[in-house]
């Protein structure tokens, strides 16, 4: 029996052998004394607690003997056992049923599998948000590969793989958590408490003693509101090309424009943080232009010529705290305040002659000026009948237009003309069944004017021309017979401007 328990052990060496399947001797003696067992195992993989269960002979005076593999053996009563494996192996575990001098034994063999040893590193265990680490699992395997890797990183965030990048963007200090689980299902975990520190970034600000003037130069004191973790580091940069690593800077600005302000913070801890104010410095008298935007176009030559209609002025002056336009056109003022820019009507040709004062309010007041002009154009005509009852019929057009130098007429048989007073033959512009149906005699045709003056401006006058056709009808006095049958017609026909 021994020879046969210790070929099972030397030579079990399948693929399998760490699924623990169990190989069981059980004996009976002569004198009907059995010894038989069974394995409960849960996790295969060490350390584990196995559960064996006594299923031989009981009775008074009966003895049971353990034998687990590990080189005790116990003596116990209990028909259930537990006992804890910490190392992986093949053990062989044997019972010994005893009475009097009548012995027993059975035996079975169990594995139990080497799980993973979970390990990781890390590649920076503090810093500044956003804090990046790279986390790497650096397990040892036990007796069948790693296939899961999985972080969690204790603060609602969790990952998986054998490296995993994590960024930190808020201040604490972080536990991490890896398991690793082979092949095998068996598995192995480790939590850092503490691991990760992440340390906030300073608040930056200041203030400036001023921040306008009307003349150079200008000296501004800076005061550095900015909060932090130990003794701060302050860089400025006043953007006139000059520096300062004081706490609070001072600058000197001696040529006119604006500036940029922007300081840089570095706490103790390393973490760093900065804060730039765009045109916070305003020295020398401010500058600028007055445009207007016309039919799609921006016009800002003073004595541009613009077309009439509605036209739009605004200014390129940066922000200021007031302003307000003066307009004269042909003579009547027209005045706008506090708003950056107007929308004006200009109908008649003439002048219009724009001031815009600015900063009244302040130390520093300014105006501008510009001038534009006018040029419009008025589209007209007459036609010397606007009636007819026939086709084809002549129609002279009289060109009423102000201020035009050319003409686009457009008429209603799709046909054009350049002329400044033409003649327009309208035939018919439809099939003569629509013309003289019994439905409908009476057609209103536009005719359309373009005129167009010197510098582009273009306007359009549109008319029309009535047309009443004719529609004769008639009614049979019988409406059957025999033939040779004759009717009398009745004819209605209806008349404008005299009889047909």
């Amino acid at each position: 029996m021994k020879t046969i328990l210790r070929y099972l052990a030397n030579n079990f060496k399948s693929p399998l052998s760490f699924i623990p399947v169990i190989f069981c001797l059980s004996f009976q003696s002569i004198f009907g004394l059995t010894s038989d067992f069974s394995i409960q195992v849960y996790n295969k993989c060490s350390p584990t607690v196995v559960v064996f269960i006594n299923e031989s002979t009981t009775g008074p005076g009966i003895e049971y003997l353990w034998d687990f593999g590990k080189g005790a053996l116990i003596l116990s009563p209990e028909m259930i056992l537990t006992e804890a494996f910490t190392d992986p192996g093949t053990y062989e575990i044997s019972l010994r049923v005893i009475e009097g001098t009548d012995t027993v034994r059975s035996s079975q063999i169990l594995q139990i599998a080497a799980g993973p040893k979970s390990s990781f590193s890390i590649d920076a265990d503090q810093g500044c948000i956003p804090l990046e680490v790279q986390f790497t699992n650096t397990s040892a395997e036990g007796d069948a590969p790693i296939h899961e890797t999985f972080w969690d990183f204790r603060n609602g965030d969790t990952g998986y793989g054998d490296e995993y990048n994590y960024s930190y963007t808020q201040p604490g200090m972080f536990d991490v958590y890896m398991s690793v689980t082979d092949e095998n299902r068996c598995s192995d975990y480790t939590e850092s408490f503490g691991l990760i520190r992440v340390f906030d970034t300073p608040e930056v600000n200041f203030t400036a003693s001023d921040s306008f003037a009307c003349y150079t130069p200008l000296i501004v004191d800076f005061t550095n509101l900015s909060n932090g973790v130990g003794n701060l580091s302050s860089q400025w940069f006043f953007g006139n090309n000059t520096t300062s690593d004081e706490f609070n800077g001072t600058a000197f600005y001696t040529n006119p424009g604006i500036y940029d302000v922007e300081l840089h913070i570095t706490d103790a801890n390393g973490c760093t943080d900065s804060i730039s104010k765009e045109e916070m410095i305003n020295v020398g008298e401010n500058t600028g232009d007055i445009y207007a935007t016309s039919s799609g176009n921006t016009y800002f030559e003073d004595n541009s010529l613009l077309c009439p209609g509605t036209i739009g002025f605004g200014t390129t002056l940066p922000g200021q705290a007031d302003y307000t336009w003066i307009i004269d056109y042909n003579n009547t003022v027209h005045t706008y305040e506090d708003v950056e820019s107007i929308v004006f009507a200009a109908i008649d040709s003439g002048s219009i002659e724009i001031k815009l004062l600015y900063g009244l309010s302040t130390e520093c007041p300014d105006s501008i000026t510009k001038s534009f002009r006018i040029d419009h154009v008025i589209s007209d005509f007459s036609m010397d009948s606007y009636y007819t009852c026939e086709l084809p019929v002549d129609i002279a057009l009289t060109n009423l237009s102000e201020n035009a130098v050319s003409y686009k007429w457009r008429f209603p048989d799709l046909s054009s003309s350049n002329e400044t007073d033409p003649v327009y033959t309208m035939s018919l512009f439809a099939t003569h069944k629509y013309l003289y149906n019994h439905e409908r005699n009476e057609y209103h045709v536009p005719i359309l004017l373009i005129a167009e003056n010197g510098n582009g401006c273009t306007d359009s006058a549109r008319y029309e021309y009535e047309v009443s056709l004719p529609v004769a009808r008639f009614m049979p006095d019988i409406s059957g017979g025999c033939v040779p049958s004759q009717t009398a017609a009745d004819r209605r026909i209806p008349l404008r401007n005299g009889p047909i």
